[in-house]
Formats: C-alpha cells, sequence, structure tokens
C-alpha cells in the first residue's frame, strides 16, 4: 500500500512539475519577445538618425552610434540566451570557437566598464571550443560583481587562466572587500 501511495504521489509531482515547466517557458518566451520589441525599437532609431543626418553626423557621434548598435545585438544574444538557458534540457548550446581574451574584453566592454576599472589579463588566455553565450554570461557575472562590490576608488580586475586535465579553470579576482568568511 505504501508503494502504491508513493507511486501516485510521484505521478502527481510529475504530472505538476511538467506543467510548470510548459508555464515557464511560455513566460520565458512573452518576456523575451516583450524585452526584444524595445530593443529592436532602439536599432531602428539609431539607424534612422544616422540616415537622416547622413555625412553631417560626426565621427565621434557615428562611433557612439556604432557602440549603441553593438550593445543592442549584444543584449538580443544575451535575452536569446537566457530564453535557451530556460530550455537547458531541451537543446545543448552551440560551441563555437572562443577567444577567450577578446570575449572578456568584450564582455567588461558590455557591461560598461567605468574610467576607474583597471583589468589584468594574467597569462595567455587560450582559444576553445565553447558556448559563447553561456561563457559570456559567467564571465558578465563576475566582472559586474567585482565591479559592483568593489569600495575602492580604482578598482584592480585580474583574470588568469590555468589548465589541469579536466580543462580550463579561470580565476578572476579584484582588490574589493571580498565575500565574508560564514559565505
Amino acid at each position: 500500500d505504501q508503494l502504491a501511495e508513493s507511486n501516485r504521489k510521484l505521478q502527481h509531482y510529475t504530472v505538476h512539475l511538467e506543467r510548470t515547466n510548459r508555464e515557464l517557458d511560455k513566460f520565458a518566451s512573452i518576456v523575451s519577445h516583450d524585452l526584444k520589441a524595445p530593443l529592436r525599437a532602439i536599432g531602428n532609431l539609431t539607424g534612422w538618425i544616422e540616415e537622416d543626418a547622413g555625412e553631417t553626423l560626426v565621427p565621434e557621434a557615428r562611433t557612439h552610434f556604432n557602440m549603441i548598435k553593438q550593445r543592442v545585438k549584444r543584449m538580443e544574444d544575451l535575452i536569446n540566451a537566457i530564453l535557451d538557458y530556460s530550455r537547458a534540457d531541451e537543446r545543448t548550446g552551440e560551441d563555437v570557437k572562443v577567444v577567450t581574451k577578446d570575449l572578456i574584453e568584450e564582455t567588461l566592454d558590455f557591461i560598461g566598464k567605468p574610467d576607474n576599472v583597471t583589468l589584468e589579463i594574467e597569462n595567455a588566455m587560450p582559444e576553445m571550443v565553447s558556448d559563447k553565450t553561456r561563457l559570456q554570461q559567467v564571465f558578465s557575472n563576475l566582472l559586474g560583481n567585482a565591479i559592483k562590490y568593489n569600495d575602492k576608488d580604482n578598482i584592480h580586475i585580474k583574470v588568469s587562466v590555468s589548465e589541469d586535465k579536466n580543462g580550463w579553470e579561470f580565476s578572476v579576482k579584484d582588490n574589493g572587500p571580498g565575500i565574508e568568511e560564514q559565505y
């Protein structure tokens, strides 16, 4: 009788979990669509302003517009990555060749490197095949936290890598207060 009751509970939990997963997939799709709409509008408006200005647009302004377009593209990529992550059990990430030094620098630029931040890439970063978007998300979180929770006037972030039998191990260190030992 206990086995039958346990099976009934397990079936109930399975049905509930499947329903919750379907709702989360639907929610992720809606949020993804709603977040992409303003990004497309920003991209379109930027293009229209550039077209209207034509040759009268000063080089510095053109550089700023290009930066806006790059960041809009990266935001779209991140939204897509979040959507993909919400469906992680349904697909694997697309593995591509990643130059990690470039990825780290692009990520810091994307999150908005303040003038008081110095990035030191300690040793030669590898080129490897990986899911670039997910790897960028990891570095975005680590670098973003190194900046956000740093209490120093001049923030110093050091990224290093070492190789062991299981692959590459990256390290991100900063001169901030650190995490309290109990955490």
